[in-house]
This record gives structure tokens, sequence and C-alpha cells, in this order.
């Protein structure tokens, strides 16, 4: 899930000739970092993610800082959290983990494959349709769901009285340009060291070691804490234990 804040700070102290003068740094063109470089397929300019709204949306930001000099973040959230799900996703990856190295990657290769067919069968013959408040995909098990929801949102957590925490940082710090942040958890949902996680969920991605230590969030957290001064409250940290007892 992705959330756009912009503010515009300067409105009453610009006159028309003023606009359409702001070009900068800050406004080029990347998206949330993360601990990890994905592999395969790419979106031009060398971004990471295969949606195109996440690229709508930061082009957004950086029009209208360009533009009308309103400055912006694009959140990129961490997931929600259920132990239900999360407890069989870790005895899941826990057993990955106990396959030699060379099975375990082909495991991973070989669930992807799959989830990757289906996804194309999903969109082109049996899309999702809603049923009451969720999406509801035929073609997809319930594990294969929370599968791919947890390694797409790189094992992040946000609780949502951190996302409104989140929000109202956005709303008061100062900053100028447009951004692309990740707003998470600062650790792992899983409890399991990053690199280890990195190294078998993303396989053939370069992993940045010097952002992933201990049980460190797969996405880089540090830009939310710098550009708008957040950090997560209500944390994992300390707590995988009794989670996952």
């Amino acid at each position: 899930m992705c959330f756009f804040i912009a503010v515009d700070k300067n409105h009453n102290k610009r006159d028309d000739n003023e606009r359409g003068q702001h070009n900068s740094e800050c406004c080029k063109k990347r998206a949330p970092k993360t601990g990890i470089q994905p592999h395969g397929r790419r979106q031009p300019d060398g971004a990471c993610y295969k949606e195109l709204a996440v690229y709508a949306q930061l082009e957004v930001g950086r029009y209208f800082y360009r533009r009308y000099g309103i400055s912006s973040v694009f959140m990129r959230l961490g997931n929600g959290f259920s132990a239900d799900e999360a407890r069989p996703l870790r005895a899941r990856v826990e057993a990955l983990l106990r396959l030699p190295e060379k099975e375990r990657g082909l495991e991973v290769r070989r669930i992807e494959a799959d989830m990757e067919e289906r996804r194309q069968y999903a969109f082109a013959v049996a899309p999702p349709y809603r049923n009451g408040t969720e999406y509801v995909f035929d073609c997809f098990t319930k594990e294969q769901i929370i599968w791919s929801n947890y390694i797409h949102n790189c094992l992040t957590y946000l609780h949502i009285d951190d996302l409104a925490d989140a929000a109202i940082c956005a709303i008061n710090a100062r900053y100028e340009g447009s951004y692309p942040i990740y707003v998470t958890d600062y650790v792992n949902v899983l409890g399991i060291e990053s690199a280890v996680l990195a190294k078998l969920l993303y396989p053939g991605a370069t992993i940045n070691h010097s952002l992933l230590k201990g049980f460190d969030a797969l996405a880089d957290y540090r830009e939310a804490e710098r550009i708008i001064g957040f950090r997560a409250k209500r944390t994992f940290d300390g707590r995988h234990s009794d989670i996952y007892a």
C-alpha cells in the first residue's frame, strides 16, 4: 500500500512568474530504497518496482515540485500483520532454510515461477473480484496469497497508529522537494536475520550489507527518519520470541 502527502508551505509567497522555475536534485527519478537491489525485469530509469501506479504517483510529486514548488513525500507503507498468517510463513521459511543450499534456491525459484504463472493467468483469464471488502483470487490458495503479500512487501510491518504518526510527521516536517520513502517498522516481521532472508527469498538480488544488520527491515526506513523525522514506535523489536513461541 502507498500513501501520498503533498504540502505547499509557500503558496502565499509566490506569484505566477515564480512558478515553473523549480528544479532540484531532490526530484531525481528514484524509488524507495531497500536493502536489496532486485534483479530481472525493471521499469524505465532503472527503477525497482513493476507497478505502474507507483511510478504515476512518483511522477505526480516530481511534477508539482518542479511546476509549483509543492513539496511532497510518497510513502510506501509496511505490511499489515496477522500472527495467524505470519506463523505458517515463518515455518515455511524455516523449512526452506533446513534444505541444502542448492535445493533451497531451486525450491524458491519453483515457488516464484508457479506464482508468476498464476498471476499471468489471473489477470488474463480469471481476474480478481470483490467479495464485500476483500478481493478474491480464485487461482491462488490462501497460503500463496500470504506468501506473495509478505515477500512483495519485503517482510515489512507497520502499525496503523504509526501510519497516523507518519502522516502527521510528513505534514509538519520541514523539507524541500519530492521524496519516495518507506514507512515501516525498523525490524523485519519474521525475526530471522535479514541477510539470510534476503539471500533466500530474493535469489539473484544484490544484498546491501551496510543496510542489513541483525533483524533490520529489508526496506530502508532510515530515509523516513532523515526527511520527516518518523521512526516506528509500535515495533516488533525484541518481541519476535513472544510472537512465534
